[in-house]
């Protein structure tokens, strides 16, 4: 990490000392960080900020609110600093932990989304890592956690790995004879020569996976189809993508969710209802 970096990072962690030091005994927050400060943000005047927010907020209400439309639900607020810019958003405690002074209030920290898109953040993970290890005699996962605060589909995940999809028309004069769907030769396994990253077995993948969505991000297995060392499907008991050799793609299987895996009921980390 560069001396720019580090010094940033030091900023950053005096604040969430500064905010872990606030009073909250209704909500823990949780912080949205884009960018890096220059210089060290009042920690002083921002407790005094989100005290001020929370200190006539019921925690009843906002849970109602979490539970009907989730995170985006939840009122934000946003604090401005030298090219740091911070979202701030409530996290009701449970009943039985309100009034406890002991609890750290920064209950969830999500840096903002630093890739272009996420096929190309999946794209670039994969590659610095595909070959890092040299030559293996078993088969090589890369897990990836893609954090962007719009998500990332099914289709954004196929685009990195197989290449982005496109609609080729065929046309006689000004007839269209043909339309079909096919994929660019970019994708981080199939390239401009064919295959390729064939050292990597499978990309496990999930979005936006953090101790409070535990219970709603499930990693998903994609398996590559030209792998030098396949991985046996059977070992993994959440969803995967399956090469189907004969028809030249891939199968989803369900699997377990990431809850029924951990025996979390649906809401958690809200109160059970």
């Amino acid at each position: 990490m560069s001396d720019a970096k580090a010094s940033a990072k030091a900023r950053e962690n005096q604040v969430y000392d500064a905010l872990n030091r606030m009073k909250s005994p209704n909500f823990f927050i949780g912080v949205k960080v884009d960018g890096a400060p220059a210089t060290s943000p009042p920690g002083a005047e921002l407790r005094r900020f989100l005290e001020d927010k929370l200190s006539n907020m019921d925690p009843d209400a906002i849970t109602k609110q979490y539970e009907q439309g989730g995170r985006r639900a939840l009122p934000h607020w946003y604090w401005e600093h030298e090219g740091w810019r911070i979202t701030f958003f409530p996290i009701p405690k449970k009943p039985e932990a309100r009034g406890k002074p002991d609890a750290r209030p920064v209950g969830f920290i999500m840096l903002g989304a630093r890739w272009g898109t996420p096929p190309v953040g999946i794209k670039k993970s994969i590659q610095d890592k595909a070959s890092k290890y040299g030559e293996l005699d078993l088969p090589y996962v890369i897990a990836i956690n893609v954090i962007d605060e719009f998500g990332a589909h099914e289709s954004d995940i196929s685009d990195a790995l197989f290449g982005k999809e496109q609609l080729v028309v065929i046309t006689q004069g000004n007839k269209v004879v043909e339309e079909q769907l096919r994929r660019e030769p970019n994708g981080v396994w199939y390239g401009p020569e064919g295959p390729q990253n064939q050292r990597v077995s499978a990309a496990l993948i999930t979005v936006n996976l953090t101790p409070w969505t535990i219970a709603i991000a499930t990693p998903s297995l994609w398996h590559n189809p030209w792998a030098n060392r396949s991985l046996t499907s059977d070992i993994w008991s959440l969803p995967q993508l399956i090469p189907d050799s004969k028809n030249n793609r891939l199968v989803k299987h369900e699997g377990k969710n990431s809850r029924q895996l951990l025996g979390l009921y649906s809401n958690w980390p809200l109160e059970n209802e």
